[in-house]
């Protein structure tokens, strides 16, 4: 279960006036435990809202700090949850892209400035060996969210 504390330096990473940590935790928590379709559709549109705006394709720097938690949640979760994960970040990768004004990201520790839609990528680019593995398994439920996660732009 994800808590506040899994959730480092949130205040550094903007999300949308919409979200909240709770609600961000909420939807976290909605994909660790996803055990049905309708339960993934659920958890993957509440993750899209929780870190931009899942009607316009956008997302926001909230993203860069719930990638992590994905990262695990796709090598130690149940197939549902991958299953969820895997169409998350094909739509992160495919057609969404930074909301309106959050093209950039300041970096915390550095003070340097980065698209955003770079930092993305390069971050769900290291998940890539996660996918393939995923991919090449005998998996019916998340072999296809895998093959178009490794198709989708990523780098």
């Amino acid at each position: 279960m994800v808590t506040l504390s899994d959730l480092p330096n949130l205040a550094d990473f903007q999300q949308p006036s919409s979200s909240n940590p709770t609600r961000l935790i909420k939807a976290l928590n909605q994909i660790e435990s996803a055990s049905t379709r309708q339960e993934s559709d659920d958890a993957h549109h509440a993750l899209l809202f929780a870190t931009g705006n899942n009607h316009e394709g956008s997302y926001y720097p909230v993203i860069l700090i719930v990638l992590p938690l994905l990262e695990k949640m796709l090598q130690d979760g149940s197939e549902w949850a991958q299953v969820t994960i895997l169409e998350v970040l094909t739509d992160l990768c495919g057609s969404f892209h930074s909301d309106v004004g959050f093209e950039f990201f300041q970096l915390p520790m550095t003070g340097t400035l980065e698209s955003l839609e770079i930092m993305l990528k390069k971050s769900v680019s290291l998940l890539i060996p996660v996918a393939q593995s995923i991919a090449e398994g005998d998996h019916n439920l998340t072999s296809q969210p895998a093959h178009e996660v490794l198709g989708s732009e990523v780098q």
